[in-house]
């Protein structure tokens, strides 16, 4: 894994000292062990000592330069060392040593591949080689004894050569830019000079110079490895510049954005996979299968799951360790993040996918869209987005990485991430869509158990709660911490394994609980006492409460430590907490602490922290939660408390130590290079800074509801005010978070101040200017402005001038985008700025920015209506730049005209008037007559005289400046000046009623322009005001001439052929606008002489003329005029009143069709045909259109016109007469519905539904109608969602006081509830009855409403109250009540309305005991009522009235009797005609629950006695199977409502006994019984217990049946074959042994099953009765098992063990003679088995590894029967002795001859000697020796039967094998078969299969080795898993699993005749193997012969060696890039 950062910096920790351990470590902790105590180290000041051991010398690596280094070995020579150093000591995978050496493989590995890329460039790269090899090689040398020291050391190396890794991978790169190759020699001559120098650090305290801490090493690497960091991350800068598209990229910015700024933090996640803790031996092997598994198979998410301490972070370590070993050619690239919730920071999401881009950041080099997406984020970061979606932003850039690189992501703690979504963290749902959406990721996560919503997004899920492997681990922990404390060597192997037992079992899967309980046992005497343990603390609380109360609670730095930790956002650092310990917070003093601080830590909390880089935790989260609960303990932290503690020590050692110094406020963050140099100076200084804000936060100082302050005066004391500690806090919180979380944080902080110290403190203004800069890109400008104005107050009597300037700056800045109306006192706050920045810069002479700020300060009193400020600086502006600039310059006019603007608008017109003559006189005086600007001038000086009623000036300016263009040089530009402003001044003359003058200049400009020359007067620009002049004569009413000049420049384009033009169609509009005035004006005149004379037809002829003329004139223009339109309608007017339709219609037809040709042929109205022509006229012409085509009969025609005309009437925009639109649309619907056309009338009103509303609004009255219309219709057609909407409308405008409707609503409302309930709208349906029922309550009489209504309304309004509104009763009660008082008052008290209502009321009050009187009384009168009148509904109603009044009597105590009697009277009746029915059933509860509650003793019996008649009737003589499931199920459930389950029980005995019977005699009679009794025995069963189906009991009923039946045919046949009786009986035996109910028929078959079992023993000894029992009980569990004699003995022998243990010596004795008994009766000692169950009984009977009997006799009745099995089972064996042979030869000698002669014991102890004297002799660790000796002394193990050494030893030769040589070496398969035939030897059968299934898997995979016959190996190894499945007797995978494993084989040796032949066939196989099948399990061997090897390492040897770790090192990229073929080295 790549450093968490380039920027690499250690954490000075505390003292440290603890003694020396070996390669052993000490005990676990979950399964880590704890870690092991370093060697003593010099302290700090030792580096000083050391100076002239280190070199001086420093020249850089190049080509240029040169440097010699003191190296020898090479790189294949240290691999070689390192393997002999793995043989020499054989660690077992996970040990701190195995680590060690790892480390060291990957960096010998790294090392070679840097040789093939450096060597290019780099000058001496082999000599920096050496160096690195020797040096590390030095320190490998200093052996076991240092392990701490070493762990530290090379996990230091280990990090830097992963970090040069990344970009030694990446040769393509790196040598084709120099800045890269520079930079990358430098890193690495850093690293040669890192190993160095830590290599003579070590000797130095080897050789006493001096003391060594860790501490002191970190301090010691810290300057040279943060060198060796910044050279990386050059290189990295230089590679992203290089890239294409992505110099432009700050990286460095991004670096850190995506780093952790605490430098703890940073250690603590770089240290993340690099523990000094070992994992306990044996543990975590499990997953290496599934691991690899899911490495290869297309499954993308991992999930492992389980609970609290169960060993997810140690397995997630080993994950990551044993993927990084994978060998293949295209190996996973891991990426990993760990969750620590000591670490807070890692509970993050956020900081979590950060991370894993941190890690991504230099494997994806040239990644544009990578760099652009995390840009991105830091913008959202920066802007105040929130931490979600800053979290997307970059998960977008870690999609946007990935590539076709197989990548694997790892994730330890997956649920500990913060957020709402517990139990499904939205990480995993992203992981899964990423991993589905990119073929070459995967994801593995490690979690607490997760919902299932998570688990769908997981592919693969290993529960550790559920697999047994896991579950193992503890066993193995618990095992590996007694092996390795000295504290229980005193114990003896049973003594241990029965603690193993007891430990595990009592763990719960938890290692804290086992870990915690061994420590505590530790220093306990005897095994009694270990285990005692266990009995008083069983569970991790009460464990971890009794490690807290043994805590010193009376010293009060007890206290303080834990509450520091606890609160603490990261571990502390030793030396933290020393500085924390010296604050004297009485004084506010500093305490000298003079005492060991790791000491003091353990002393004062125990084994409840771990100590472990300098820092301290707690061992587990959970102690944490323990100390903060309140748990009655003395020592109880309360959360709030201790933050507030830390804070305030906190405070009190910055305000202590930075007394002195202080500085300046600063606008800006702080560097942080100049931070962390501060920060390194006062150890607590960093954490102080960075997290004192966030402890405040969380503590009793501050209430985060009502965020107030409750500050006490010691925290008033502590507190510093150094404005230092302002700008250090607020520039790490700002680059800490994210700014919306920063702001919140420095906002505190600044309150805090202000509260403490006022606003004239530099440190709070520093805080405030702070909290500015971390919002301005997010928070509101309201709040900027706040805080900019108030930063700028406070810095004016504190600040230099240039940080109050930028602060008032920044105010105006931000206020720019407020709307100053909304913020008043804004206002006076930038007026008050503006001001002091127009003096500032006033003083400064800068005239362009005191402009600027005149400017805006002028637009504020504008916006402000402080208009004459504004005018003020308006006037001074103006005269700044009209004296710098003059009148016409842009700038000084608009000056001008915003300040005449603001004159005017103040009344200021003789000023305004001045300026203006001012800049008038100007304009004449310099410009010429056509500047644009002398004529606005002139226009505007016009326009004032006008507004100043003075017309005459205007008039004289006007025709001054006419005259003068008139008299002017004429040009074309002043011809048209003279004819605009003759109009103007026409135009003057009119607007002043001068219309004569007005008409004479007109007339003068026309003939004038007549006399220019022809092509003068038609230019475009001249006839534009030739149509201005026409127009004005109309408007003057001078027709003649408008007509003449249109007539005129209508023939001029005729004569130019431009009749279709634009301008000539506006011609001709223009003249037939003109031509209809005139007519209109004629008519006026007429009608006026008219009125003097009589008109004459004549005149109504020439009128219709004229009509038809000009209607043909007008309809030649593309639009339709008012003129025609009034034409058409006088013409269609006459036509239809003389019924000529067809002239009509022809002519509406064209005048409509010229707007809206599609009328009569098309249903579609397009929008966009909506003119503003179409006007009331147009539709009033279409409409008569229509009515003639309906007149005519040509309907299809009307009704599209119809159609179309109300689609336009809802469309138009241009019609505001919402009145004739409405008209017109009814006219529409009447249509319509006299056609019939409902489909057309639904239609027009779902529009209308939409439109009238928008058009009228919601509540007028006409909305209301067509509304109400609407919802009839609609109901009438089921169109209920239409009607329901329409109703509601309807319903909600009727509402009237009281909460009631309107009669004319009352329609309305119930057709709505209708309709709420067809749709089920329950909520809707209630509102809108209740308003019909408190109508019907007030207003029923006066609105006569039916009945029937009535009766629906309460009925429907009590249904939705009670089973959808679930209303309370007295709710209910009271609607009922309202309903009967209603009807009675309504219709009378006899009405059958009113006696429904009576019931009603009744029924409801008797549900309450308060009301029960009312009903009675209720029913009772209309029980008078009804007997006195015998009518049907009389009847029915009165036996309603007496069934409920007999369940009110049944309710009451003193009138019970009377229900009682009611009821049997029922029951008898019913019984009578059928005794399952419905009735009877219902009679029989109701009477048996009668009795219930009469609760006398003679009420039970009689109540039970009842119904135990009946079932048994029903039982006995029920055949219906219906009926009897029915009947039984009701029985049943009146037997559990009365609570007669003992009662139920019996009777459910006694039917099976009476079934039982039945069966027994059935069998000697051979009849045949009846079985539908059965149904009603299991229905009634199944009923009884709610935790059984019938389907259950039915079957467990048949099964016991069948059972039954089985056994009494066995009994029955006259044979001797006892076995197959018992056989048959074992399972009944069982069967009613579960059943405690059935005890007498249990004992029943037991007496006659043992009975069968002597006898079939045929044992005539006498034995104890409780022996035989025993042995009985394992004979019958076993007896159906295949292979059941073999688990009897063994399990019996075990027994046999335990009787020994616990001094039962004679029962250990009786069942050891059952055992031979019964292994004589299998054939006596002639198996393997049986010979070792032989030697296991001799042993355990004369007490060799167990107890001995004391009793003299039976200890020799016990010797001589031991003699005898041992002379049956083997023969004796001598014991010799023999010294130690130096030779190889004499060695092999040896051991063959004392093999051959079977004294393996003292083979046994000289193999060990041996073994152990391989760490100190070189030679004897030479891998063919040591492989030797471990192979025999496996074998001699065996041999002494004591496998479990010897398989513990074989599993770690194999495990160093395979990693030194690979899983496929020879010499590995050999020990690989060894080892699965040692498994198969103990009957682990699985974890053989294992083994093989993992070699066979490699080699699918197209591993290999050198020498290797891969054919031969995958046939052996294949034989080898079939038999070690035949002995297992089944797969633990699938069949599927093991087909598709040998289907990879055939893509490998498919072409391979020899393994296609003998190819397997899973589906084939079977289990079982033949007795005595030996092929694949362990045998002792003849002798033990030497095999020959290889003395040293062969040339392919050791290049396969060298390519493993490469493979291991650098993956497939390496490969890839060197071309190294695949399949290693032949």
């Amino acid at each position: 894994m790549a450093p968490i950062s380039l920027d690499f910096s250690s954490v000075p920790n505390g003292n440290s000292k603890a003694p020396d351990v070996s390669v052993l470590e000490l005990g676990p902790s979950s399964p880590l062990m704890e870690p092991v105590q370093s060697l003593p180290m010099p302290k700090f000041g030792a580096n000083r000592e050391l100076s002239s051991l280190t070199m001086t010398s420093r020249p850089g690596f190049g080509r240029s330069t040169s440097v010699a280094f003191e190296g020898r070995g090479t790189v294949h020579e240290f691999l070689f060392s390192l393997k002999n150093e793995r043989f020499k000591h054989m660690p077992h995978d996970g040990s701190s040593w195995d680590k060690i050496l790892k480390w060291n493989d990957n960096i010998g590995g790294i090392v070679l591949l840097s040789v093939g890329v450096l060597s290019e460039f780099m000058l001496n790269s082999e000599d920096a080689t050496r160096l690195i090899c020797d040096s590390c090689m030095s320190l490998i040398k200093l052996g076991t004894t240092h392990t701490k020291t070493l762990l530290k050391v090379f996990s230091h190396f280990h990090k830097i050569a992963n970090s040069l890794s990344v970009f030694l991978r990446q040769s393509h790169l790196i040598k084709s830019n120099p800045d890269v190759r520079r930079e990358l020699a430098h890193a690495f001559q850093n690293f040669a000079h890192q190993t160095r120098d830590a290599q003579v650090f070590c000797y130095a305290n080897r050789r006493g110079v001096a003391s060594i801490t860790s501490s002191d090493f970190d301090a010691f690497v810290a300057v040279r490895s943060a060198t060796f960091y910044s050279h990386l991350e050059n290189v990295s800068i230089s590679l992203w510049s290089a890239s294409k598209h992505c110099s432009h990229f700050n990286v460095r910015k991004i670096r850190n954005f995506l780093s952790p700024q605490d430098s703890a933090i940073k250690k603590i996640l770089a240290n993340q996979l690099y523990t000094d803790s070992r994992r306990a031996e044996f543990t975590c092997e499990w997953f290496a299968g599934p691991l690899r598994k899911f490495s290869k198979n297309g499954k993308k998410v991992l999930l492992v799951s389980g609970p609290a301490c169960s060993g997810k972070t140690v397995l997630a370590r080993y994950a990551h360790e044993k993927l990084n070993e994978f060998v293949e050619d295209d190996a996973f690239d891991v990426i990993t993040y760990s969750v620590d919730t000591n670490v807070n920071y890692t509970t993050s999401p956020l900081n979590m996918i950060k991370s894993l881009l941190l890690q991504l950041l230099d494997r994806k080099v040239g990644g544009h869209s990578l760099l652009s997406h995390i840009n991105e984020a830091m913008e959202h970061a920066q802007t105040g987005c929130s931490a979600n979606e800053v979290e997307t932003a970059l998960w977008k850039a870690f999609e946007a990485s990935l590539d076709e690189r197989k990548l694997l992501v790892l994730i330890d703690g997956l649920d500990q991430l913060t957020g709402s979504r517990i139990g499904n963290p939205p990480a995993l749902e992203k992981l899964d869509a990423i991993t589905r959406t990119k073929r070459n990721v995967k994801a593995i996560l490690f979690s607490r158990p997760v919902c299932d919503a998570a688990l769908k997004h997981c592919q693969e899920h290993i529960s550790l709660e559920t697999t047994q492997q896991a579950s193992e681990d503890i066993e193995h922990f618990v095992q590996d911490f007694l092996h390795h404390r000295s504290e229980f060597d005193h114990l003896t192997d049973s003594e241990k394994h029965d603690i193993v037992q007891k430990y595990t079992a009592s763990a719960h899967g938890s290692f804290l609980l086992a870990g915690l309980q061994l420590r505590y046992a530790s220093g306990k005497e005897s095994a009694a006492d270990v285990l005692k343990v266990l009995k008083s603390h069983k569970t991790v609380e009460e464990v971890l409460d009794r490690e807290i109360a043994s805590l010193d609670a009376k010293r009060s730095d007890t206290r303080h430590v834990l509450s520091w930790i606890v609160a603490a956002e990261r571990p502390l650092t030793l030396k933290e907490i020393k500085a924390l310990l010296e604050v004297d917070l009485d004084g506010c003093a500093y305490r000298p602490f003079s005492g060991d601080v790791e000491k003091t830590m353990r002393q004062l909390c125990g084994s409840l922290v771990v100590i472990r880089d300098g820092l301290v935790t707690f061992r587990h989260p959970s102690i944490r939660d323990r100390l903060t609960s309140n748990n009655g303990s003395k020592l109880v932290i309360a959360p709030k408390e201790a933050h507030r503690e830390l804070t305030i020590r906190t405070m009190a050692y910055i305000k202590i130590h930075l007394q002195h110094g202080d500085m300046d406020p600063l606008a800006d963050l702080y560097d942080a290079s100049e931070i962390a140099s501060s920060f390194s100076k006062y150890d607590l200084f960093e954490y102080a800074a960075r997290h004192w804000v966030s402890h405040f936060q969380s503590s009793s100082m501050y209430d985060r509801a009502t965020e107030k302050f409750n500050l006490p005066a010691q925290f008033k004391i502590a507190f510093s005010n150094a404005t230092r500690l302002a700008l250090f806090e607020g520039s790490c919180i700002a680059r800490q978070y994210i700014a919306c979380e920063a702001e919140k944080l420095q906002n505190l902080a600044y309150n805090i101040r202000k509260t403490l110290f006022g606003k004239q403190s530099a440190s709070v203004l520093q805080s405030l200017i702070l909290e500015l800069r971390i919002g301005r890109k997010f928070k509101g400008a309201t709040v900027l402005c706040e805080y900019s104005f108030e930063a700028w107050e406070m810095s004016r009597t504190i600040c230099s001038t240039a940080v109050v300037q930028s602060l008032a700056e920044a105010f105006v800045d931000y206020s720019a985008a407020l709307n100053i109306s909304e913020h008043s006192e804004l206002c006076t706050r930038k007026v008050e700025i503006l001001e002091y920045l127009v003096e500032l810069h006033q003083h400064s002479h800068n005239e362009s920015r005191e402009l600027h700020y005149l400017k805006v300060l002028a637009g504020l009193h504008i916006e402000t209506r402080n208009i004459e400020k504004a005018v003020i600086i308006y006037r001074r502006l103006y005269r700044l730049r009209l004296q710098s600039c003059g009148h016409l310059h842009e700038e000084t006019h608009s000056l001008f005209e915003l300040l005449v603007t603001y004159l005017r608008q103040l009344s200021f017109h003789e000023e305004a008037l001045s300026l203006y003559l001012e800049y008038h006189e100007h304009c004449e005086q310099t410009l010429v007559i056509t500047d644009e600007r002398r004529i606005q001038s002139t226009l505007a000086i016009v326009e004032i005289y006008e507004e100043r009623k003075e017309v005459f000036k205007a008039e004289q300016v006007l025709v001054r400046f006419w005259k003068h263009v008139s008299v002017a040089k004429s040009t074309t530009r002043i011809t048209e000046l003279k004819i605009d402003f003759a109009l103007k001044y026409s135009n003057f003359l009119y607007r002043h009623s001068r219309k004569e003058e007005s008409e004479v200049i007109l007339r003068g400009v026309y003939t004038e322009i007549q006399s220019y020359s022809y092509e003068a007067r038609f230019e475009s620009s001249m006839i534009k005001r030739v149509e201005k002049i026409a127009k004005y004569f109309s408007q003057l009413e001078v027709y003649s001439m408008s007509r003449s000049i249109c007539q005129s420049l209508y023939e001029y384009y005729e004569s130019r052929e431009q009749r279709t033009s634009t301008e000539c169609i506006t011609i001709v509009r223009t003249l037939a606008e003109t031509i209809t005035k005139s007519i209109k004006h004629s008519k006026v005149e007429a009608t006026t002489e008219t009125s003097t004379k009589k008109s004459t037809t004549t005149v109504v002829s020439k009128e219709e003329k004229t009509l038809l003329e000009v209607f043909e004139s007008s309809l030649e223009s593309t639009e339709i005029t008012s003129t025609t339109i009034s034409i058409c309608q006088a013409l269609c007017s006459s036509y239809m009143y003389e019924e000529r339709y067809e002239e009509a219609c022809e002519i509406y037809s064209r005048v409509v069709k010229k707007v809206w040709a599609s009328i009569e042929t098309t249903t579609v109205v397009d929008i966009t045909e909506m003119t503003e022509f179409f006007t009331e006229e147009i539709f009033e012409l279409a409409f008569s259109l229509a009515v003639c085509h309906f007149k005519m009969l040509r309907v299809d025609v009307a009704e599209t016109i119809y159609i179309n005309l109300f689609r336009a009437l809802i469309c138009t925009r241009y019609i505001e007469n919402r009145h004739f639109l409405l008209a017109k649309i009814k006219v529409v619907l009447e249509f319509f519905k006299t056609i019939y056309k409902y489909e057309r009338v639904i239609e027009i009103y779902r529009e209308l539904f939409v439109w009238m509303p928008i058009c009228f609004g919601k509540t007028h009255s006409e909305t209301i109608l067509i509304l109400i219309e609407f919802a009839r219709i609609c109901f009438r057609m089921s169109l209920y969602e239409e009607a329901a909407t329409a109703c509601s409308y309807v319903y909600s405008c009727f509402h009237i006081a009281h909460g009631c409707l309107h009669f004319d609503g009352l329609e309305a409302a119930y057709l709505l509830c209708q309709i709420y309930e067809i749709q089920c709208k329950w909520g809707l349906a209630y509102e809108v009855y209740s308003y019909l029922w408190r109508t019907f309550v007030r207003f029923g009489a006066e609105y006569s409403l039916d009945i029937k209504i009535i009766e629906k309304i309460y009925t429907r309004y009590m249904f939705v109250l009670e089973h959808h509104h679930h209303a309370e009763y007295r709710v209910l009660l009271q609607v009922s009540k309202e309903y009967y008082h209603s009807c009675v008052s309504f219709y009378g008290q006899h009405h059958e309305t009113t006696i429904k209502a009576t019931l009603s009321y009744a029924h409801h009050c008797e549900q309450y005991e308060e009301h029960r009187e009312t009903s009675i009384s209720l029913y009772e009168s209309v029980i008078k009522y009804c007997k006195e009148s015998k009518t049907k509904f009389n009847q029915k109603t009165l036996h309603t009235c007496n069934t409920r009044v007999a369940k009110m009597y049944a309710s009451s105590t003193k009138e019970i009797t009377k229900a009682i009697s009611i009821y049997k009277e029922q029951y008898e009746v019913y019984s009578k005609s059928e005794r399952t029915s419905t009735e009877t059933i219902t009679a029989l509860h109701s009477l048996v629950s009668t009795y219930k509650k009469q609760d006398t003793k003679e009420s039970i019996t009689t109540a039970t006695s009842t119904l135990k008649s009946s079932v048994m009737e029903i039982f006995q003589h029920e055949s219906r199977s219906e009926k009897l499931i029915e009947s039984a199920r009701s029985i049943a459930s009146i037997y559990k409502e009365c609570k007669f389950s003992e009662q139920a029980e019996t009777l459910i005995t006694e039917m099976r006994s009476k079934v039982v019977e039945e069966i027994r005699s059935s069998v000697t009679s051979s009849t045949k019984t009846e079985q539908k009794s059965y149904i009603f025995l299991a229905s009634f069963q199944e009923s009884i217990s709610e935790s059984s189906s019938f389907t259950s009991v039915m079957s467990e009923l048949r099964e016991e049946v069948l059972m039954y039946e089985s056994y009494f045919k066995a009994t029955t046949k006259k044979s001797t074959d006892y076995r197959s009786i018992i056989k048959t009986g074992c399972s009944l035996y069982f069967h009613l042994e579960k059943k405690s109910s059935r005890r007498s028929e249990f004992a029943k078959v037991e007496k006659e099953l043992k009975e069968y079992f002597r006898k079939y023993l045929n044992f005539s000894r006498a034995v104890k009765e409780g022996v035989m029992h025993f042995f009985f009980q394992l004979y019958l569990k076993q007896v159906n098992k295949t292979h059941y004699e073999h688990e009897v003995v063994r399990q019996a022998t075990e027994t046999v063990l335990k009787f020994t243990k616990q001094a039962k010596f004679g029962e250990a004795y009786d069942l050891v003679l059952l055992i031979d008994n019964f292994i004589h009766m299998h054939g006596g000692f002639q198996s393997e088995f049986y010979i070792r169950t032989g030697f296991d009984l001799a042993r355990y009977l004369v007490g060799v590894g167990t107890n001995k009997c004391s009793d003299e006799k039976l200890y020799g009745a016990m010797l001589d029967l031991s003699r005898v099995i041992l002379q049956e089972a083997l023969e004796g064996l001598d014991k010799i002795d023999m010294e130690l042979c130096e030779l190889q030869q004499l060695l092999a000698d040896l051991v063959t001859m004392m093999s051959e002669q079977n004294k393996y014991q003292d083979l046994e102890r000289i193999l060990q000697t041996l073994w152990k004297t391989r760490t100190i002799h070189n030679n004897i660790s030479s891998s063919p020796l040591v492989l030797y000796i471990g192979r025999s002394l496996i074998q001699t193990l065996a041999c002494l039967n004591r496998f479990c050494d010897a398989i513990h030893l074989c599993y770690h030769i194999r495990y160093n094998l395979s990693y030194i040589r690979g899983a496929l070496d020879r010499s590995t398969l050999d020990f690989t078969q060894l080892l699965s035939e040692l498994y198969t030897a103990q009957n682990r059968n699985l974890d053989a299969m294992d083994l093989h299934e993992d070699i066979i898997s490699r080699l699918s995979e197209g591993q290999t080795a050198p020498g290797l016959d891969a054919v031969t190996t995958a046939h052996k190894h294949t034989q080898l898993l079939q038999m070690a499945f035949k002995r297992h007797g089944k797969f633990d995978k699938s069949t599927q699993h093991y087909c598709d494993m040998f289907a990879a084989l055939d893509q490998q040796f498919g072409a391979d005749k020899t393994w296609s032949e003998k190819r397997p066939v899973v589906e084939k196989w079977t289990p079982g193997a033949k007795e005595g099948e030996s092929f694949g399990c362990w045998k002792q061997p003849v002798r033990f012969e030497w095999r020959v090897e290889e003395e040293e390492e062969s040339l392919p040897q050791r290049k396969w060696r060298e390519e493993l770790v490469k493979r291991r090192a650098s993956g497939n990229l390496w490969v890839m890039a060197n071309g190294v073929e695949k399949g290693g080295v032949d």
